[in-house]
């Protein structure tokens, strides 16, 4: 793993994880090499109000076996916590797919927290690709 973190906080009670680096996944049993950029992670309220943390932005996965790339954007929740913890992401065949301006081959969507499906360009149906298993009794408890 070659990466690190740079954390800052801000006057408004914002704590800020900044990744730095890229983190290597070998999948030996497939023969693969996935090479992945996280996203920010902000955790927010922190002097007032309820705590609460969000992935922001873009985490670049590719595949470095193969050449197909997927970047992931992670959304920030809207008023009313519109579009909180939601995930697109697009996979293309290489970066100069992506760059023609091709169609992707797949588009990832969901909810880091829930669940995210896949759906493969020209169908109609969805796969489940990961769910989240149900939190604890008192998962909330302080």
């Amino acid at each position: 793993m070659d990466t690190d973190t740079k954390m800052s906080i801000s006057w408004k009670g914002i704590l800020l994880a900044i990744p730095i680096g890229f983190q290597h996944v070998y999948l030996k049993n497939r023969g693969e090499h996935y090479v992945i950029g996280r996203p920010t992670t902000t955790v927010n309220n922190l002097l007032f109000g309820t705590m609460y943390i969000e992935h922001v932005g873009t985490m670049s996965v590719k595949n470095y076996s193969n050449g197909m790339i997927c970047p992931v954007e992670f959304s920030a929740a809207g008023w009313g916590n519109a579009g909180r913890h939601e995930v697109v992401g697009k996979v293309w065949q290489d970066e100069a797919a992506k760059k023609s301006g091709s169609a992707p081959l797949a588009t990832l969507r969901g909810k880091w927290s829930e669940s995210i499906s896949s759906k493969k360009e020209g169908e109609t149906s969805e796969r489940l690709l990961w769910q989240a298993s149900p939190n604890p009794t008192k998962y909330d408890w302080q």
